[in-house]
């Protein structure tokens, strides 16, 4: 299949441009029933733009996105760069508090916001989305851009706790999607846009259709069941997807034969299993699998490892593979020395992928982009890789205590920073348990109710991070246990942590209570489990809920809207919304305790707006 060329002084709307005018009338776009062509794109997008110039942005500025993925985020998106302005996307699934500071970080010139996130304190004037896309049409000459204008802002998980925004030029946009083998998009491929526009896979997923003249099929659940997902494809007959390695291999094992329109599947974010990958290519034998790593500062991918059908399935665990074209990576030892074939070390990489740096973060930028004593500039990942002889990449872990929970990136170290800092805390650790869920444990200092603490500690997590990165439950002990040198015994710990009792254990209602009991003790692997304990302090997560909703759909024959799930944290209260709706009642109950389960986060809505003018005075570096 033919390579789109890459032109590395080449900007995103040169490229966008370019297929406008050799696509005008092919599909861009679609969501549901909605679909754009490049020309109708291209003209919405010009017009939401001439609004935007209208409330002041400028080229240079940063324009903040608060919004589910939608067709009119991306025409957002769009009008953003045309301004000459970045797009700096803010994670819906933090706490408005932690919105807010990144919000005050970003310092954006305006904050673009879209029905879903209602009520956050922006500290810049707001542009309502629906209003936006609603403008009149007009004419509009795009600001000049050149490949290193800054394209997006998108923040990452900080050691301290603060996340962190990672600036990305135009060029390594465009070198994610032009000129690559792992991905060769051609006219008549849809890529399905499934995830968030601020996780970095959103970028492969827009820019990889609209710089190549494919389509992007939007998938619009904020929280997608199987059954969506799979209706999505088979609606926009998608081509290419891109899923977390947590969600395919949940579809290996529900379903995944139903995707028969994907040529090109790729996943990534974490290790992928062998099982599930031998799976889903015995339910797909004319798919390819791409493997793909990389860390936001090197715009989405670093390396790919591609299986096409008449490849066979590596042994053990699945390389990472190699590195993408324009661009470069080196496996080094101490003293950043590169070290040769077999040999484990920390993985750099360079070339056009790299971002600018971090926004406003001299020094963290200059620790982590460095010049290489080759002299190259490269940032280093932190991750530990092996390279073969003939360039195949092969991951090893971690340097540091960076982990990552259904493909973002978790800081074990900023989690315990902010459990110590509650009164009554002696000491805090935070623990990995099957590579999936974490647990919290405090250590009680003299005088401090032990239950009242864990809840407290609790709270202050939900205040400062999204729920992916929550533990699943804290647990308050009396001491920690140690090793012969003194050191924390994190083993140890764990098995006292989960030794912990989650309350006793009565008897189903029904046989529905019974049966859904059965389910949730296969989905999180443990047993016996009461009827009214709280699944997410057991560390239920999305990807559970969705097992849990598509093996429902198989055993009742009921196919509940997923929310529902997240709206009844514990089976018993589930179990009476559902058999509300097996008996044709539209509005099942609401579970009381489902708001207060959401966190006491709002009363934690206002930053202050002086301190947006404050920083905004001092001037914007892009690093």
């Amino acid at each position: 299949m033919e390579m789109r060329a890459y032109d590395r002084t080449g900007s995103i709307l040169t490229a966008f441009a370019s297929q406008v005018r050799r696509r005008g009338d092919a599909p861009a776009a679609m969501e549901q029933e909605r679909r754009f062509s490049y020309a109708q794109l291209d003209r919405r997008s010009d017009a939401a733009a001439a609004c935007l110039a209208d409330h002041g942005a400028r080229s240079g500025d940063r324009i903040a996105l608060l919004a589910e993925r939608s067709l009119d985020a991306l025409i957002a998106i769009l009008a953003i760069l045309k301004t000459g302005a970045a797009y700096a996307p803010i994670d819906l699934d933090y706490p408005p508090a932690a919105q807010a500071a990144m919000l005050a970080d970003a310092t954006p010139r305006l904050t673009v916001v879209g029905r879903g996130a209602k009520g956050v304190a922006t500290g810049a004037p707001v542009v309502d989305l629906d209003e936006l896309c609603a403008c009149a049409p007009r004419s509009f000459a795009a600001a000049p851009r050149s490949a290193f204008s800054p394209a997006y802002l998108m923040f990452t998980s900080g050691s301290t706790g603060r996340p962190k925004g990672v600036v990305v030029p135009d060029r390594a946009v465009c070198r994610l999607v032009r000129g690559q083998s792992y991905a060769a998009i051609a006219d008549d491929d849809v890529l399905l846009h499934a995830s968030p526009i601020a996780f970095d896979a959103s970028t492969f997923e827009i820019w990889g259709a609209l710089l190549n003249g494919a389509s992007v099929a939007i998938l619009r659940a904020a929280r997608p069941s199987v059954s969506e997902i799979v209706e999505t494809c088979a609606r926009h007959d998608v081509s290419v997807a891109w899923f977390t390695a947590g969600l395919f291999h949940l579809l290996a094992e529900r379903g995944i034969e139903r995707l028969g329109s994907l040529r090109l599947l790729l996943a990534g974010g974490d290790v992928v299993s062998p099982a599930h990958l031998a799976r889903a290519r015995a339910a797909l034998p004319r798919m390819t699998f791409v493997n793909g790593y990389g860390p936001t500062e090197n715009t989405t991918f670093s390396c790919c490892h591609v299986l096409t059908p008449d490849v066979p399935a590596p042994d053990g665990a699945v390389p990472i593979g190699r590195v993408l074209s324009h661009s470069t990576g080196y496996v080094t030892g101490p003293r950043m020395t590169r070290l040769g074939d077999g040999e484990i070390g920390e993985f750099c990489v360079g070339g056009d992928g790299l971002a600018l740096g971090y926004l406003d973060a001299p020094d963290l930028t200059a620790a982590r982009f460095v010049v290489a004593p080759w002299g190259e500039r490269v940032y280093r990942t932190g991750d530990l890789v092996s390279r073969d002889e003939a360039g195949v990449h092969r991951f090893h872990g971690r340097v540091d205590r960076q982990v990552k929970i259904n493909g973002k990136r978790v800081e074990l170290d900023a989690l315990e920073e902010t459990l110590r800092r509650r009164d009554g805390v002696g000491d805090a650790a935070v623990l990995l348990v099957d590579g999936q869920r974490l647990v919290g444990v405090v250590k009680v200092a003299k005088e401090a109710d032990a239950a009242r603490l864990a809840a407290d500690a609790l709270a202050d997590l939900r205040a400062a991070f999204p729920a992916s990165a929550l533990p699943a439950r804290i647990v308050a002990l009396d001491a920690f246990p140690l090793t012969a040198n003194g050191k924390l015994d994190r083993a140890a710990l764990l098995a006292r942590a989960d030794a912990a009792s989650i309350g006793p254990v009565g008897k189903a209602a029904d046989e529905m209570e019974r049966a859904l009991i059965e389910l949730w003790e296969k989905i999180l692997r443990r047993a016996p489990l009461p009827a009214d304990v709280n699944l997410f302090d057991l560390g239920a997560t999305s990807l559970h809920l969705i097992a849990a909703h598509e093996a429902i759909r198989e055993r009742f024959g009921l196919a509940p809207p997923l929310t529902l799930l997240f709206e009844h944290g514990d089976i018993r209260s589930f179990a009476t919304a559902l058999r509300a709706l097996a008996r044709g009642e539209t509005e099942p109950p609401r579970d009381p305790r489902a708001q207060a389960r959401r966190g006491g986060a709002d009363a934690a809505r206002n930053l202050a707006t002086r301190r947006h003018a404050a920083r905004r005075a001092q001037g914007r570096s892009p690093a």
